[in-house]
């Protein structure tokens, strides 16, 4: 059974597909058979796990470290709570 994960992240000038598509890489990087649903909210980047139901809060950041321009900052600690979760 493939992880179950929830991005959520904020619809900016642009549209936030490209902090959105970021994120989701990530995840699929870690877990290849994740299944990640995005939710574009009001908010920063946020993602969750989620477990027999239950969403959980194990990532959050300021949208803007997930921009290309900016070399993506979050990857590697988004990268590493994922890989927590393996253990």
């Amino acid at each position: 059974m493939s992880m179950q994960f929830l991005v959520q992240y904020s619809h900016s000038w642009d549209g936030g597909r490209q902090e959105r598509d970021a994120t989701v890489a990530v995840i699929e990087d870690v877990y290849d058979d994740a299944d990640v649903q995005v939710q574009e909210t009001g908010s920063d980047i946020k993602v969750f796990f989620i477990e027999g139901g239950n969403k959980k809060k194990i990532f959050s950041c300021p949208q803007r470290d997930m921009y290309r321009k900016y070399n993506w900052p979050a990857r590697p600690k988004l990268a590493k709570v994922l890989q927590e979760l393996q253990k």
